[in-house]
């Protein structure tokens, strides 16, 4: 009777360790899916933020949206399979973005010089009119793409404010 209570103890003791040990490796991805998400939301918040600040500086929003004005933000082909540290990705097939216009791709970090950084996402950069009355105004969209399929992206409406170079926000929202 002994000796079954105590195979009967170690099979319930085995299969607690399991569960708990199952429990922590999810946890495990759980978190490093959780990481790489807000990277490449930071990702494509940075390519935002250098696009917009490359914006800032160009006179007339409609050559940019022409394609007569185009941004130096631009590496690589702009069509094709590109392999990146993100893994691989179909520019064709991601530029199919009716209404706007590709502005900038790239690295992520060709965009934004870091020391000591391990950037890992390939942002697109996108730009189309924004719609807001009485202003000169631009809608900027940047999808990063990040390691394992992560994807993210951000969209801000912003229009010129007064005589010096400066932008004014209207939105700026996580686009799904």
């Amino acid at each position: 009777m002994a000796l079954v209570m105590t195979l009967m103890t170690m099979t319930l003791l085995v299969a607690l360790g399991t569960a708990l040990s199952m429990l922590a490796g999810m946890e495990m991805r759980i978190s490093g899916n959780y990481r790489a998400g807000a990277e490449a939301m930071y990702a494509a918040e940075a390519a935002v933020e250098v696009a917009l600040d490359e914006l800032r500086a160009v006179p007339d929003w409609s050559a940019v949206l022409d394609g007569s004005f185009p941004s130096r933000l631009v590496f690589g082909a702009s069509s094709g399979r590109h392999h990146t540290a993100a893994g691989p990705i179909d520019l064709t097939e991601a530029t199919a973005n009716p209404g706007w216009r590709l502005y900038a791709r790239g690295d992520l970090r060709d965009f934004v010089r870091l020391e000591g950084v391990e950037a890992n996402s390939y942002v697109i950069v996108w730009v189309a009119p924004a719609l807001i009355p009485g202003t000169d105004a631009l809608a900027v969209q940047a999808h990063a793409h990040g390691p394992g399929g992560v994807r993210r992206a951000v969209e801000v409406r912003v229009a010129r404010e007064g005589p010096l170079p400066g932008l004014r926000v209207f939105s700026w929202r996580e686009a799904r």
